[in-house]
């Protein structure tokens, strides 16, 4: 009897494992159960996105057209539609003006409560503490035309915290290398002083997220999209990933690529819980997780019980 109990409980784990598609440890149990990956604090305000990618660099010689920003931008777009996104979309922005406009039309539909994401791909740099960020046609001979030719990346940041909305995403595929070194596939430039793109105060409630940690450069990519990207747009297609593990899935996929060569980074003050795909998801998941860990813990004793009968059973006469 207690064998046929043992085998169905067995069964039992592995249907359950199966369908939650939650695997075990290396150990021998299950990792322990992460209560905060099931709360109730999802952020769930109306989501808009500003999404930039710039390209096609001609306005000055020695910043090199880049190939996938583009193509980035575009899937961002559609990948962010299907989450609920409401997207601004600009691609090959020119000048600084028309970026910054792009970002007021943005800003305008953010309020309260709800979610704000900006996008942007192509070439960045960072001069003095300031990250700039550069568009087709800017002309810059030396670094003192950056702040009338590129729009400091800050400015953002400083427009979404005046409207105080629940929850900021930035994500900048951008940095950081020198597009004045004439090395083609790689987005952005550094400086004498340091280099790679400066920290950024960010408001409370955000998440910056960079293609590549400090000083770094980040890969245009061969095929479609960038490196990053590509690994981003998988990710945010995964359902029930809050954003923190999306993120960690994306530097683990883009760290394997590169061979280690480029390693997102992310700075936080997020201190609540987003899933773009929904986090329900992962509230079954946990759910289904403590039924396998129940179960696992029965066959255990059962195997231990029935051990304990096999050793101690008497001679027979």
């Amino acid at each position: 009897m207690n064998t046929v109990r043992l085998i169905l409980l067995i069964a039992l784990v592995s249907v359950l494992i199966a369908c939650s598609e939650i695997k075990p440890s290396s150990g021998d149990g299950f990792s322990p159960l992460d209560e905060s990956a099931i709360s109730d604090d999802e952020v769930k305000g109306k989501r808009y996105a500003l999404i930039i990618g710039n390209a096609n660099y001609t306005g000055d010689p020695d910043i090199l057209p880049l190939g996938n920003p583009v193509n980035d931008a575009s899937d961002m777009r559609q990948v962010l539609q299907k989450a609920n996104f409401e997207v601004v979309y600009r691609e090959n922005v020119t000048h600084r003006r028309e970026m910054m406009e792009a970002v007021q039309a943005f800003i305008d539909k953010l309020q309260p409560g709800y979610v704000g994401l900006f996008y942007y791909a192509g070439h960045a740099v960072q001069v003095k503490g300031e990250n700039y960020l550069i568009p087709t046609q800017a002309q810059l001979p030396s670094e003192t035309e950056l702040e009338y030719e590129a729009m400091p990346a800050q400015y953002v940041l400083d427009k979404m915290e005046k409207v105080g909305n629940e929850f900021n995403i930035i994500i900048l595929d951008a940095c950081r290398d020198n597009p004045f070194d004439k090395k083609k596939g790689k987005r952005g430039f550094v400086v004498k002083e340091r280099g790679g793109l400066a920290a950024m105060r960010h408001p409370k409630g955000s998440i910056i997220a960079f293609a590549t940690s400090p000083d770094k450069t980040a890969e245009d990519g061969t095929g479609r999209n960038g490196i990053y990207t590509k690994h981003l747009l998988r990710a945010i297609n995964l359902p029930g990933l809050t954003l923190e593990e999306m993120f960690k899935q994306v530097r683990k996929a883009v760290q394997d690529e590169t061979n280690a060569k480029q390693i997102p980074w992310e700075n936080t003050s997020f201190t609540g819980r987003f899933c773009f795909k929904g986090c329900e998801f992962s509230k079954s998941t946990g759910e289904a997780r403590r039924q396998v860990e129940k179960a696992f813990m029965e066959v255990e004793e059962v195997k231990e019980r029935h051990q304990k009968e096999e050793l101690y059973m008497p001679p027979a006469n």
